[in-house]
């Protein structure tokens, strides 16, 4: 190619420098290129699609990587402008007879260099340049395949990405792979090069320079906009896009960190300060791909994280372990009355079981994962997942002591649908004793390519199992990947069909409810997203229990250990009020369903624009409360008093009815008139709770004696959360729960304000 081919005195000089300036004295080399037939550099052979390829020898290639020696090195000498000037480029005019001579400038051989002298390696030519360099790929997809195979505009294209990328090319060197081409282009302080494969429409552009001081946020995206300028072709621009996608990384040696901890942003960014050790661990089981991964401080080497990779996907890490497993599990375990049975489909890695061995009501944990390699691997290489050696009743065992193990674990290495199905299928004879408090699901996320997530969340035969393997008070939960982001369309996103499908099967097999829930902090990409389903109102109650009356489970719950440390490392009551609330995100993906959901109907938040009937515009007469001004209608009523409500929770309500029946003479007989007499029952989640209004329309209320035996106002109890699955009922119920009035129709100064001129507007505020 032009300005690649040099002579093998140049190559000799330049390998015999490189071999003074790192003290070097094998002559290997030197005396495999003085053998060398220096003919055989313009030699013609067959290329790709039968026209000719311009070198085809490994002579080149060496030729390529004493080019880049000398460029690292300083051995092209700049011009007064300050580039470098391009290396001459000799070859035997006689020698290159049969070769087109605008491929191959054939000067005279006396100009080459012969000596040691001839050549300077004056190392400080690049003064300007940081110690470092920086790596730059793009890879592209749905190329023109007529575009990848033809070398000359390849050529071309990279000649005219170099200019107006503003970078000097001095040379390109191409040959041929079993599939495309391979090109390099050398640069004085940097290269430029690209691998293509026309069969499938794909090619890799690399680009690596010395320059550490070039502004990454101005420079590269323009880089990456000329190459997709240049590469970028598609014959069907409008059905088959070409795809781009990239990746920017710092290379070369690194400083020593002042505060090691200080690296971890810095390997976010890309930084050549993170080095990544690979590969602790490699398996092919007959199920799947399995690599653990280490990477280790760069400062102090000590890992700072392990990775477990199932077919190329993260699967789980040390860093996320304790908040992926506790969001998956305990929320669960903690909102069951008493969890004795549970069990866990997928989990290989142990960390699931582990967590649900923490809680001492646990008395059994029958663990379905297929893959017994998967098993083996974690209990050799994953053990800070599955070590169950400090649980007090283990103190016997000596070391780590594996979960898989331990005496409460029923570990089955087979097919968790198939045994499902067996055990708990239509034509299985169930028995109740068997069944399971909690089942947790620790397996493929509904978006995931594989088939066999289908199965998991769309076969009806399986999903009626799942629901016949639960306890009436049973509770299903499951990671269903990545949680959405806010401009995704839930109307042609798979995981949403896939969980609406999943949600209806639920459903119609006797769920009664089903809630979602984020955990942020478990070391993927986004925050992960977990389902929770509920077969019984007393479960689902419990998900909305107070924190402190989570603490107090907790504390009854977790299992005494050797170290006397606590088991649980995150979980706490404020935590799981955390998980109570669905996502804003979760919410908006629900409400943006065709059609939409009734519940999203109504107005979320504060209407400016309607009037609002204050306290000072009425007065209390001998007869009741008096309009002062007109009001008309739809306006909304002392809404600045009704937002105060006061809210008894469930639990709140039975501990009520608890003290009455054991003090029924006591001051609490007291609460419960002011209950009875001042607010509303509703039906919360299928659970009783009570809200006293200390606003106007009580007072109004009370004075016309409108009040029933049970229900003050005479109004039916309002349902909250009735539907199956509604994140926005979950987000809003406190909001739902507060009643606001609205003005039934025109109210004239003078008017007596009376019940009848109301409607509750619920969601309202």
């Amino acid at each position: 190619p032009p300005h690649a081919i040099s002579s093998i005195n140049l190559i000799v000089a330049a390998v015999a420098q490189i071999n003074q300036q790192r003290g070097l004295k094998d002559q290997t080399l030197i005396a495999i290129l003085q053998e060398q037939n220096e003919n055989e550099l313009c030699s013609n052979p067959m290329g790709l699609d039968g026209g000719p390829r311009h070198v085809s020898s490994n002579l080149s290639i060496i030729l390529s990587q004493i080019f880049v020696s000398q460029l690292s090195l300083g051995a092209i000498p700049p011009t007064q402008d300050g580039e470098p000037e391009p290396a001459n480029i000799i070859v035997d005019a006689s020698s290159c007879s049969a070769v087109d001579p605008q491929n191959v400038e054939c000067l005279n051989p006396e100009s080459a260099p012969t000596t040691d002298e001839d050549i300077s390696f004056d190392s400080n030519d690049d003064e300007d340049l940081e110690e470092g360099a920086q790596h730059f790929l793009i890879e592209m997809q749905n190329v023109d395949t007529e575009f990848l195979k033809d070398l000359p505009r390849l050529q071309l294209a990279m000649t005219q990405m170099a200019t107006q990328a503003d970078l000097t090319l001095l040379s390109q060197n191409c040959q041929s792979h079993p599939a495309g081409w391979t090109c390099i282009g050398l640069l004085p302080d940097a290269t430029l090069s690209f691998f293509t494969w026309p069969a499938t429409g794909a090619m890799s552009l690399d680009f690596f320079t010395l320059n550490e001081s070039i502004d990454t946020e101005t420079y590269l995206p323009f880089v990456l906009a000329v190459a997709q300028e240049q590469f970028a072709i598609s014959t069907r621009p409008e059905e088959s896009p070409v795809s781009v996608t990239w990746l920017h990384k710092k290379r070369g040696p690194y400083e020593e960190l002042d505060n090691p901890d200080g690296s971890d942003v810095e390997w976010y960014l890309g930084s050549k300060g993170f080095r990544t050790k690979y590969d602790i661990k490699s398996l092919s089981t007959p199920f799947q791909g399995l690599t653990i991964t280490d990477m280790p401080h760069p400062a102090t080497d000590r890992p700072t994280n392990k990775k477990l990779y199932i077919d190329g996907v993260t699967q789980s890490s040390l860093v996320g372990l304790e908040p992926y497993h506790e969001a998956l599990v305990h929320p669960a375990l903690l909102a069951h009355p008493n969890p004795k049975r549970v069990a866990i489909i997928g989990g290989g890695e142990g960390a699931t079981l582990r967590e649900v061995l923490k809680h001492k009501t646990v008395e059994s944990c029958t663990m379905v994962e297929i893959d017994a390699g998967l098993i083996e691997l974690a209990k050799l290489h994953l053990q800070e997942w599955n070590d169950c050696s400090d649980f007090a009743y283990n103190k016997d065992k000596e070391g780590y002591f594996s979960c898989f193990d331990d005496v409460r674990t029923d570990l089955k290495p087979i097919d968790a649908v198939g045994w499902f199905i067996e055990k708990f299928g239509a034509d299985a004879i169930v028995d109740e004793s068997e069944k399971f408090d909690v089942v947790i699901m620790d397996a493929l996320d509904p978006s995931s390519m594989v088939s066999f997530s289908d199965v998991l969340y769309g076969s009806e035969a399986f999903i009626h199992a799942l629901v016949n393997s639960l306890t009436d008070e049973g509770i299903f939960v499951a990671q269903v990947g990545e949680t959405h982001y806010m401009h995704d369309d839930s109307n042609l996103d798979k995981r949403g069909k896939v969980l609406k499908k999943f949600a209806n099967l639920l459903e119609s097999n006797g769920a009664i409810s089903m809630k979602s829930y984020n955990e942020a902090h478990c070391d993927f990409r986004a925050p992960w997203h977990y389902m929770v389903i509920f077969m019984g109102s007393e479960s689902k109650m419990n998900w909305y229990s107070d924190p402190s009356l989570v603490d107090v489970t907790v504390a009854k719950r977790e299992i005494e250990t050797n170290s006397g440390k606590h088991v649980f490392d995150y979980v706490d009551g404020a935590t799981t009020t955390s998980y109570q609330y669905p996502s804003r995100i979760e919410e908006i993906m629900y409400c943006g369903q065709i059609p939409t959901p009734a519940a999203c109907k109504n107005r979320r938040g504060y209407d400016p624009d309607t009037y609002n009937v204050p306290r000072s515009a009425l007065e209390l007469s001998d007869y009741g409360l008096v309009a002062k001004q007109d009001f008309s209608e739809g306006s909304y009523f002392g809404i600045e008093d009704a937002v105060h409500s006061m809210l008894i929770m469930p639990h709140a309500n039975k501990m009520i009815h608890n003290m009455l029946q054991s003090y029924p003479s006591s001051k609490w007989t007291g609460l419960k008139n002011y209950m009875k007499a001042n607010g509303f029952s509703s039906d919360f989640f299928g659970q009783t709770s009570n809200r006293v209004d200390p606003n106007m329309v009580t007072l109004i209320q009370n004075e016309e004696s409108h009040a029933g035996p049970d229900n003050s106002t005479g109004q039916e109890p309002r349902p909250i959360g009735q539907a199956f699955f509604s994140p926005f009922a979950d987000r809003n119920y406190l909001t739902i729960e507060t009643s606001v009035e609205k003005l039934a129709k025109n109210v004239m100064a003078g008017d007596k304000v009376s019940h009848s001129n109301f409607v509750a507007c619920h969601s309202c505020v």
